[in-house]
C-alpha cells in the first residue's frame, strides 16, 4: 500500500466517523466538506476525570494561504469525548495541525496529528459529539494572533 492509499483510507475512516457523529452535520453544511481541523485553535479544555469526559472548544477557520479574508468561514466548535478509556495528549501550544478518526471495535480513536509546536496525541472514547457550533464568533473574543499569553483555559471537574 502506498502512502497515498493509506491517506485515502484514513480520510475515508475520518469522514465515516464525522457522518455518524451527533451534532456534526451543520459543519458539513457550512463548509461543504468534513473539517480537517487543520490550524484550529484550542480555546478551552474541560476535563472530567470522574465522568471520563473531555470537552474541547475549538476555533476553526477554513482559510488557506492566499485566500481573501473576506471569504473566511469562522466557526467555534464544542466537541465532547465521553467514555474515555485512554488518552495521551502533548500540549505544547493551542494549535492543532489536524485530526483523524477511526473506529476500533467499540471505541473511536481520535488522533491529533503530530505537531512540534502545538497539540498532538490521541483519545480513545466510546463516543464523540458536537455539542455546540457558533458561526462567526465575536472577533473581540479571539486571542491575539501572536500573543505571548497563548494559554488554553483548563477546567477540571
Amino acid at each position: 500500500m502506498t502512502d497515498k492509499d493509506d491517506r485515502a483510507i484514513k480520510r475515508g475512516e475520518t469522514e465515516a466517523v464525522w457522518q455518524q457523529m451527533p451534532g456534526a452535520q451543520p459543519l458539513y453544511d457550512r463548509y461543504g466538506y468534513w473539517p480537517t481541523l487543520h490550524d484550529a485553535i484550542i480555546r478551552e479544555m474541560i476535563v472530567s476525570f470522574s465522568g471520563r469526559e473531555l470537552v474541547l472548544v475549538l476555533d476553526y477557520n477554513n482559510m488557506t494561504l492566499g485566500d481573501d479574508p473576506a471569504e473566511s468561514l469562522r466557526t467555534r466548535i464544542h466537541m465532547r469525548w465521553a467514555g474515555i478509556s485512554e488518552s495521551r495528549l502533548r500540549i505544547e501550544d493551542h494549535d492543532l495541525y489536524g485530526v483523524a478518526f477511526r473506529r476500533m471495535k467499540d471505541l473511536i480513536e481520535t488522533r491529533f496529528t503530530d505537531y512540534a509546536w502545538g497539540t498532538d496525541g490521541f483519545i480513545r472514547s466510546s463516543s464523540i459529539e458536537v455539542i455546540e457550533i457558533v458561526l462567526d464568533p465575536n472577533e473581540n473574543s479571539e486571542p491575539p494572533a501572536h500573543s505571548t499569553n497563548r494559554a488554553i483555559r483548563l477546567k477540571m471537574e
